[in-house]
């Protein structure tokens, strides 16, 4: 599973052959396997359609051994050896790939994944041995010590993990080592990864591989037992940390990015990170680990494990490091001691900094929500969610419990929707409550209501596209601009005029204004209106002094939220304040509207990452550029497919488009996209670590924990690495 790197150090002593014709790479369907240390030539070459397809098994073919899982290596280069070989064992495979043009060629082996890690590679024998090779380094300082506290190296669980690994030196080598763990039971290892991924108990697992034994008939599929489920996920994390550091440590990885946040569940302290990086035109957001805090959480404390993982998953990251982004606590974006100005210290370049656009969308809606009615809607409707949330007889009656009310995310507007939807009978439940010193609603209650739930549910659609993994930065600004605009069309918002200081102080008793923006009350009212006739019996039974500050409080938080909004800013400076700093368009279409220049001067910016990708690549890159824009101008097809892109176009559509042109650009750019808009899938890791690890599941170790985490992208791993 390793993709431990293979370089002959010593020529081979052989006659001199015919040398390695590179084009036969991609019209035999070859991979180059090594090349000599000195003259670089290649000195063996491995078959494709064995690593993603495996060899067919003919119909009617009688065997007299078993067919071998073995990829076929060729160190004599001949053409006839390669087609007798592909005819022979891949006939339906090669029968494709021949027929195919180069295009489709180079897109063949895209997406697969490699056939020694699927379940089909084992059908045929269940105990085949899979054995896994890690660093020394993932081994003795992670799996064996970030996981477990002092106190717990004589633990039984701890004794059970270091069985897992078996060391191996290293030949030729001064006392290098790395190790290696091997999987009597190939297929029974992989249907427990994919069952770990879809959220099984370890339970759970048992008994399913017993019936898939029993029910199919497998008698080699073997049996299984709780104890060896936990030791496959200790496994896996190994393996997805050896992969995502095959990965990282690529040539072409010249940048990812962090998100990472710490929290509290079950009275055990976790810090979980995150990473994001370009492959082969498409970005990826990964989990990285989450792991037990045994010290507080102190930034320096998270910063010296951000380390202690990036030193041993990518020695280079210093190099490569392009973002970090937080939630905006304290402990992460403090500007001498935080754990942002900690990780700058330690990076080779400068690095971007994001404070999540969703955390500060939020504060916006908390400050607004607080300022109605000088605090005293925030009040009533947390006594509201109480009292009705203990309402037992009216819950069964309405067949629904009110939701608990927070102002995080999308929470508020699922309250308000709640309460919109059950009006009437809360309405005639609150007019039954006539004893003194209970619950009753305010007259202004049913408008505001209306008008929060109106503003916030068109907030909510924006903040679920925010929390998309593929969302890029660029696509995150666009997408608050297009809500706040509708907010201020339905609410007839308009653009404060410059005034006299007597006019502003008139205009003010007819309008709610919050810096350059203004609503009307005529307007406020009109909205309101909206939002169900309702609304208007309850204002028609107001008196006027009552309407005028409904519409008062109501338009100064509409005006609140769209100013506090729009002033939003995700990239920040050391101080965490709006980076002015300008961060490049990543996709094709944006790219076209930007004249070279210009690119080149945002581009240049990150040579010293770029250097990683060899000599004259800023060349490559601002050639490929101006070639995008030559091509948009003159290729009809090019030029109306760009045209379609709009601010829903992921990375991935927008580089399809151009069918495989301009690579420099395209790696230039996916490195630039890793950047996190915001830390919504730390928070989504957060999510799924609580349930992994609930109430009932308390025995769960924190490595068998992390095991299930991994198992949800050990395939995409495989693929990718």
């Amino acid at each position: 599973m390793s993709s431990r790197t293979l370089v002959t150090t010593v020529a081979k002593s052989k006659r001199a052959q015919t040398p390695f014709i590179l084009s036969h790479e991609l019209k035999y369907g070859l991979k180059i396997v090594t090349r000599h240390v000195h003259t670089r030539a290649v000195e063996s070459v491995r078959c494709l359609f064995c690593v993603y397809h495996g060899r067919e098994e003919i119909v009617g073919q009688k065997r007299q051994r078993q067919k071998t899982v073995n990829c076929k290596t060729w160190e004599v280069f001949r053409s006839d050896a390669y087609v007798k070989h592909h005819v022979q064992q891949h006939p339906t495979a090669w029968k494709l790939y021949d027929a195919a043009d180069a295009d489709d060629k180079k897109q063949f082996f895209l997406d697969k994944m490699e056939h020694k890690n699927t379940l089909h590679a084992h059908l045929g024998n269940a105990s085949t041995p899979l054995t896994f090779s890690f660093d020394a380094a993932i081994i003795d300082d992670i799996i064996l010590s970030a996981f477990f506290d002092e106190d717990e190296i004589d633990s039984s669980s701890y004794r059970r993990a270091v069985k897992l690994f078996q060391k191996v030196v290293d030949r030729e080598s001064d006392g290098a080592y790395h190790y290696t763990s091997t999987i009597n039971r190939a297929m029974q290892f992989q249907l427990t990864a994919r069952f770990l991924a879809i959220g099984m108990s370890f339970r759970q697992i048992e008994r399913a591989v017993d019936a898939t034994r029993e029910v199919g008939n497998v008698a080699k599929l073997g049996t299984l037992n709780e104890m060896l489920v936990g030791d496959y996920a200790r496994i896996l994390v190994s393996a997805g940390l050896q992969m995502l550091s095959n990965v990282l440590n690529r040539s072409e990885t010249w940048a990812f990015s962090l998100a990472n946040d710490s929290s509290t569940h079950l009275s055990l302290s976790y810090f979980e990170q995150l990473i994001r990086l370009h492959v082969a035109g498409d970005i990826f957001n990964l989990h990285l680990i989450s792991m037990p805090m045994f010290d507080r959480h102190t930034s320096e404390n998270m910063a010296l494990l951000v380390f202690k993982i990036l030193d041993v998953v990518c020695p280079s990251w210093r190099d490569k490091l392009l973002c970090v982004s937080t939630d905006g606590a304290n402990t992460m974006t403090g500007r001498h001691n935080g754990v942002v100005a900690r990780i700058q210290r330690e990076a080779t370049h400068p690095l971007y900094r994001i404070w999540c656009l969703i955390h500060q969308v939020d504060l916006v809606s908390k400050r607004n929500l607080l300022a109605l009615f000088d605090g005293d809607f925030q009040c009533i409707i947390n006594k509201v969610a109480t009292c009705l949330r203990k309402q037992q007889k009216l819950i069964d009656d309405m067949g629904a419990t009110c939701p608990k009310m927070t102002t995080r995310w999308l929470a508020l507007g699922v309250w308000t929707k709640w309460q919109l939807d059950h009006r009437i009978d809360l309405e005639t439940w609150f007019a039954s409550r006539t004893a003194p010193g209970q619950l009753q609603l305010p007259r202004w209650w049913w408008p505001i209501i209306a008008g929060v739930c109106a503003v916030m549910t068109q907030l909510n659609f924006a903040i679920v596209k925010l929390q998309s993994k593929n969302l890029l930065l660029s696509q995150q600004i666009a997408e608050i601009e297009r809500v706040v605009s509708i907010i201020c069309i339905k609410c007839e918002v308009e653009v404060v005029n410059p005034l006299v200081e007597g006019e502003v102080a008139a205009d003010e008793t007819q309008s709610a204004i919050c810096g350059k923006w203004s609503i009307t009350h005529r307007n406020v009212e009109k909205f309101l209106l909206d939002q169900g006739s309702f609304v208007k019996h309850v204002l028609d039974a107001m008196t006027v002094i009552q309407r005028a500050e409904v519409f008062s409080e109501m338009g100064t938080f509409v005006v609140g939220m769209i100013d506090g909004i729009l002033q939003l800013v995700a990239s920040r400076d050391a101080d965490n304040l709006p980076s002015e700093e300008e961060i490049p368009p990543v996709l094709p279409h944006q790219l076209i509207a930007i004249r070279p220049a210009a690119f080149a001067a945002l581009a240049n910016k990150h040579g010293g990452r770029l250097a990683q990708l060899g000599e004259n690549v800023m060349d490559r890159i601002e050639q490929d550029h101006r070639e995008l824009i030559t091509a948009f101008d003159n290729e009809p097809s090019l030029h109306d497919a760009l045209g379609r892109c709009n601010n829903d176009t992921s990375f991935r559509e927008g580089w399809a488009v151009v069918e495989g042109r301009f690579r420099g650009l395209r790696d230039f750019c996916g490195g630039i996209a890793t950047i996190f808009p915001n830390t919504a899938s730390v928070e989504s890791s957060f999510s799924i670590l609580g349930w992994e690890k609930d109430a009932n599941r308390m025995s769960l170790t924190d490595l068998a924990l992390e095991g299930c985490m991994q198992a949800r992208q050990f395939d995409l791993l495989s693929k990718l690495a």
